[in-house]
Order: structure tokens, then C-alpha cells, then sequence
């Protein structure tokens, strides 16, 4: 599948889910946002996206973040946890919009035709993008290449269409 397919399967998924509130953000100005997506075709079910392991992987964040609770930085683990532990998958699928809102970490299974949750993160596009600009410049400082160029992977979608 291509990446404007997978990501149009993505948002007709989250449009058919528009009573949580993270969904119907990011579904009300993905429009008039600058997006990326990271896609890859490479991602298949394993060990590491079985139900359980991505139950316990978050549950575990869900903890450290209630720890800085007067400063939350990701939202949504009161919705999503019950239905990580509800679905009927055995794998989960996990997608990601990142854009000046935020970052939408989105809980599907695999065929992205059933949402299991979603949760936003306060990281934006710039931040990301900032993050990435001052490593690549602390390793090309020793003379190295950094093992992963943001510029030249970001996946990028304006008006929900991919820029080539």
C-alpha cells in the first residue's frame, strides 16, 4: 500500500470515531495543517506489538505520567488503557500524526479498520524538527552522519495530501 492510501485509511478510521475527543481535533484541522506521518511497509505482527506487551509498554508511561501530574505532557491513558485491555487483537497497530497541535499516537488493528484509542502528546512538528536539527549538528561537530536524516525521511501531507 501506498502512503496516501494507508494515511487516507487512517483518517476515514478516525472519522468514523469522532466521539473521542483527540480523534475529533485532529480530524477537525488536518486539513489546514502541515502533517507528517511516518509510514513504513516494513511493519509486520511480532512479539513486540502483541496486545499484552503494548498493554503493559503503556501502562507503564501511564504511571510516569501521572507521576508529573501538575505538568502532564501525553493525555488520553483514562480512555485508552480499558481498551487496550478490552480488544478482541492479538497485535496492535500504532500510528502517528505529528503537527503544531501535537503528536496523535493512534491505536488500530493492523488493517486499520477498527480504533482501539488514541493518545495526544504535547511534542509539535517544530520541536521535533529543532530536536532532530541540534543532533544532527552535535554528531557532523565529530565529523559523523547522524543514522537517521529527519529532512531528508520527513513524510509530509498538506490539505491530507502527500507531498512527494
Amino acid at each position: 500500500m501506498d502512503i496516501q492510501s494507508d494515511f487516507d485509511n487512517l483518517i476515514n478510521l478516525l472519522k468514523s470515531n469522532l466521539h473521542n475527543k483527540y480523534v475529533n481535533e485532529i480530524i477537525s484541522s488536518y486539513e489546514q495543517l502541515e502533517l507528517q506521518y511516518p509510514f513504513s511497509n516494513e511493519i509486520s505482527v511480532s512479539d513486540g506489538n502483541t496486545k499484552e506487551h503494548t498493554l503493559k509498554t503503556f501502562e507503564h508511561r501511564a504511571k510516569m505520567e501521572k507521576e508529573r501530574s501538575s505538568n502532564p505532557f501525553v493525555f488520553g491513558y483514562e480512555e485508552l488503557l480499558p481498551c487496550l485491555k478490552e480488544t478482541k487483537y492479538t497485535h496492535v497497530f500504532i500510528s502517528s500524526i505529528i503537527s503544531e497541535l501535537g503528536t496523535f499516537i493512534i491505536f488500530s488493528n493492523f488493517e486499520k479498520t477498527d480504533f482501539i484509542g488514541i493518545l495526544k502528546s504535547k511534542r509539535t512538528s517544530t520541536e521535533i524538527r529543532e530536536k532532530y536539527s541540534n543532533h544532527k549538528a552535535a554528531v557532523e561537530q565529530y565529523g559523523k552522519e547522524v543514522l537517521f536524516d529527519n529532512e531528508k525521511n520527513e513524510q509530509l501531507f498538506i490539505k491530507g495530501k502527500f507531498l512527494s
